[in-house]
């Protein structure tokens, strides 16, 4: 899944004209503890001068502001849709969004049903016993870690980003303070990206990325504390102010620049180079060059980029969602507007004969007693006149209905939007509008955010490789609600992984469906046993529901005693009650009972008078 810069790239920028030696940029010595803690120790002995390095950082940033221009005005465009304030200027933010804002509520909607569950990471390696309880390790540990790190969240709010900026961008790293793997969100604002480049299908992209950081001066000298005097002198000792830096990144290597001047520069830091190892070879010890050990097969920008309409002609997308829809919601607002207009004149519409004895102020009077349910006084007869309401077609609100259901059809929420019950729509047909509304939102973009959790399944990978000195621990909860338990260090990884994310893991599951579909299989002659279809059932007390069931199988009366004693008690005196009652002893009076009818013995029915007319045979 690595990707490869294009040929001009490695003609200007490639490391082989940046770097002399392969030596690992994130240096340990014994007892440091895993990680990068502060800043790298050691800079890179670069052909090029930071003056060159500042020099090319100059025309990168004046490559993408020509290229960005015509991109922010898109942007801003879209994020005012996405609020609903389109129509108002940028002193009136405050103020209520538009009526019928459908973008937002479709946007929001499609967001709910793509990403309801945290994605599923599926590894696999060779067909060994090792290979097979490797890859279940690092599975429970993706699971761990997308639920510790809310990765269901952080891919919502880049849908967001996508959909009003072109483009989703997540950060991954280390966290040298924690010692555990970060993923962040980045907003695609802060970027300087290539204006020759692209995102791959991979979800990589293809160029030079630069990240401007803002933070305070303090968070800056910290990561860099050798520039601490320069760092204090453009801020006046003053640490607490906020300064911005850029951090440029191309796969082999990365430099921060902060205020023309370069504070670090240095190898990919989240990529293990070969390195020169002491090996034994017959009395003498030499060192060989070993390639480190690694989940990609070369470096990458540690970024992973959501594109879903894109030529790969650009960094940022053709279009997006919010941009198609613009001109659907204009009229949509336009629609609500003019009804609420109408309906407001029609109600409130009286006519005032100024003839007749009213004035322009005596009528303002009038008006506002008919507002406040008031009556007023009419000089002459026939001087006020309610004007008639006038009827609003059927088909003003089959247009507007129909604009509504075409812009959620575009983002594939039609069917998962709650609408009003009609006697003529079946619940059948509800559910399959909702099953392709489903298949919409998991073939379109939902395409991309699986592209997206599997890059990002693969940097976890990349990163416990490189960062895992010490020995990390997970548990998960399984689906037979089993724990689940892993323990990974780098050094362990000695097989090949293959990590990926399972399709539509996203996406909300249907427990009705699935516990249909268990019994079916159960009752097919599926050789289970009850208390694992329990279990796939999601049964909550697993042990007492068998219990009641076999004790009610075997023992049903038993079972009513045991469960309901008040019920067992009431059937027991109704059948004592319906019990016949004893014959007294001999010599004492029984009680009043007729003695029982004898049976008769049954009797033919008469013989029909006709048969004596029938003639028989001479």
């Amino acid at each position: 899944m690595a990707s490869f810069p294009r040929g001009d790239q490695m003609n200007v920028l490639g490391p082989s004209l940046l770097v002399k030696d392969k030596t690992n940029a994130v240096p340990q010595t014994p007892g440091e503890g895993e990680g990068v803690s502060g800043a790298y120790q050691n800079e890179l002995d670069l052909e090029l001068s930071d003056n060159d390095l500042l020099k090319l950082a100059e025309q990168w940033e004046i490559d993408y502001n020509h290229y960005a221009g015509g991109i922010v005005k898109r942007q801003e465009t879209n994020k005012k849709y996405y609020l609903g304030r389109q129509n108002q200027s940028q002193n009136a933010l405050d103020s209520a969004p538009v009526s019928d804002n459908i973008l937002f509520e479709a946007t929001e909607t499609f967001l709910a049903q793509a990403l309801a569950r945290n994605p599923d990471p599926v590894v696999y390696s060779d067909n060994t016993d090792f290979g097979t309880i490797q890859a279940r390790s690092v599975r429970t540990m993706l699971t761990f870690l997308a639920d510790a790190l809310v990765l269901r969240q952080k891919m919502k709010m880049m849908v967001r980003h996508w959909n009003v900026y072109f483009i989703g961008i997540l950060k991954h790293g280390w966290d040298s303070h924690i010692h555990e793997i970060t993923t962040e969100v980045r907003n695609p604002k802060n970027f300087i990206l290539d204006p020759n480049g692209y995102v791959d299908p991979y979800g990589d992209f293809i160029g030079f990325i630069g990240e401007k950081i803002t933070a305070t001066a303090q968070t800056l000298v910290d990561m860099f504390p050798k520039h601490e005097d320069f760092v204090s002198s453009m801020v006046d000792g003053k640490m607490g102010t906020q300064v911005t830096w850029t951090e440029w990144w191309t796969d082999e290597y990365t430099f921060t620049t902060f205020k023309k001047k370069v504070l670090d520069k240095s190898l990919n830091p989240h990529f293990n180079y070969p390195q020169n190892m002491p090996e034994m070879k017959g009395d003498r010890v030499i060192e060989v060059l070993k390639e480190g050990n690694n989940h990609f097969a070369r470096p990458k920008k540690p970024y992973t980029f959501l594109s879903v309409f894109s030529l790969q002609e650009q960094p940022h997308d053709e279009t997006s969602l919010i941009e198609q829809n613009r001109r659907n919601q204009d009229i949509i607002s336009e629609r609500s507007e003019q009804l609420a207009k109408s309906l407001r004149r029609n109600n409130n519409s009286w006519i005032f004969n100024l003839q007749k004895g009213y004035t322009q102020q005596t009528a303002k009077q009038a008006l506002d007693a008919f507002d406040d349910g008031h009556g007023a006084l009419e000089p002459n007869e026939n001087a006020v006149r309610r004007v008639e309401m006038a009827n609003i077609p059927d088909s003003f609100f089959k247009e507007q209905e129909g604009r509504i259901e075409n812009l959620r059809s575009v983002y594939g929420t039609l069917g998962n939007t709650p609408v009003a019950q009609d006697e003529n729509t079946t619940a059948r047909g509800m559910i399959l509008n909702q099953q392709r509304a489903s298949d919409r939102i998991g073939g379109t973009i939902g395409d991309a955010l699986n592209q997206v959790a599997s890059n990002t399944f693969n940097w976890w990978v990349q990163l416990m490789h490189v960062y895992y000195d010490q020995e990390h621990t997970a548990a998960v909860m399984g689906k037979l609600q089993a724990v689940e338990e892993a323990s990974i260090t780098a050094e362990g990884f000695t097989k090949r992984l293959i990590v990926t994310a399972a399709p539509d893991s996203t996406q909300p599951k249907d427990s009705i469906t699935e516990a249909n579909q268990t019994l079916a299989l159960f009752k097919a002659g599926l050789p289970v046993d009850p208390k694992t279809v329990l279990q796939l059932m999601d049964v909550p007390d697993i042990e007492k529901t068998i219990e009641g069931g076999l004790l009610f199988k075997m023992n049903p009366q038993q079972y009513v005693q045991a469960n309901f004693p008040e019920l067992a008690q009431d059937l027991q005196q109704a059948a004592m009650a319906q019990q016949p009652t004893a014959m007294p002893p001999p010599g004492q009076p029984g009680p009043n009972v007729a003695a029982p009818t004898p049976p008769q013995e049954p009797v033919a029915p008469p013989a029909n008078p006709s048969l004596s007319q029938v003639h028989l045979p001479s």
